[in-house]
């Protein structure tokens, strides 16, 4: 990784400008900065980056020449993170997880989602939210006294749903909608509001709590067929479904499963529709033995 200094000097001399040249910031400023006697103040820093006809953002990627910083890459892989985490990338997403944290132990993001990883393979094993995790309370519990949270706090406290207490649940989940609206021109935030909406609408469904995981499933529905995410808003209209099948609205539950299924099919996700029907006969089975042992 080059030195703020040396990228400072390897944008000026690629736009063929001076020391001089910079307005407001004195020569002698930009030559003790290069020269690594001066440490820039925040404004000075910003007001350089943008005579340099670049972003903030931007500086950091050619400083690391050209590569995003080692922690962001896995933050931004993590998030697009689309299958289970057990196929190949998923499993070398992992080890490299666990490379950064022995090399850097105190990274409370990363351990975070490491920790969320390894719940998310106990709630796809189980096929339950019900489970115990005394390390995603300790997140939880950390953050929620945080009176500011950072997009990365609000980003974790919308994957770790599955241990809010019950009888708190729907008023953080609210928080977590008005947290992620307050970043809604963030870079990739709708598709982390939608799954957000889409994992909290499964908690409440297996809570109980029918109508408002109803009231976020048509949230997540209309945003993302608004942003044309087929897969996303397939997966809405499909949890719909499972709802009216739950108040026995059998019929109505039947024909928007159709649409999934024909939308899917005619957007060449065979593959998907096939999965999904196999969690439907789970689904029901599970609710008819439900149902039986209640009798």
């Amino acid at each position: 990784m080059k030195t703020i200094a040396d990228t400072i000097l390897y944008l000026r001399t690629n736009l063929n400008l001076k020391q001089r040249d910079f307005k407001q910031i004195s020569q002698s400023t930009i030559a003790n900065i290069e020269n690594q006697n001066r440490i820039p103040r925040v404004d000075t820093f910003v007001e350089i980056v943008h005579q340099l006809e670049t972003s903030l953002n931007e500086f950091m990627y050619i400083q690391n020449n050209y590569q995003n910083p080692e922690r962001e890459q896995l933050f931004k892989d993590f998030r697009n993170q689309k299958h289970s985490i057990y196929l190949e990338k998923g499993k070398k997403l992992i080890q490299r997880l666990d490379d950064y944290i022995h090399r850097n132990p105190n990274d409370a993001l990363i351990k975070n989602i490491r920790t969320i990883i390894e719940i998310y393979e106990i709630i796809n094993a189980s096929s339950t939210y019900e489970i115990e995790s005394p390390e995603s309370l300790q997140i939880y519990d950390k953050i929620e006294e945080y009176k500011v949270w950072t997009f990365e706090h609000i980003y974790i406290m919308s994957k770790i749903f599955y241990i809010y207490p019950e009888e708190r649940a729907l008023s953080h989940i609210i928080r977590i909608k008005n947290e992620l609206e307050k970043y809604k021109d963030y870079a990739d935030v709708l598709e982390t509001k939608i799954a957000f909406l889409l994992n909290s609408s499964g908690y409440l469904i297996e809570k109980g709590y029918l109508d408002q995981a109803q009231s976020l499933l048509l949230e997540a529905y209309r945003l993302s067929h608004k942003s044309d995410k087929l897969v996303l808003a397939s997966y809405a209209r499909y949890s719909l479904a499972q709802i009216y099948f739950l108040k026995g609205e059998n019929q109505r539950s039947d024909e928007l499963l159709d649409k999934v299924y024909n939308t899917l099919t005619y957007g060449n996700k065979k593959r998907l529709v096939d999965n999904m029907k196999f969690t439907w006969e789970n689904f029901v089975l599970r609710i008819k033995e439900e149902q039986v042992a209640k009798i």
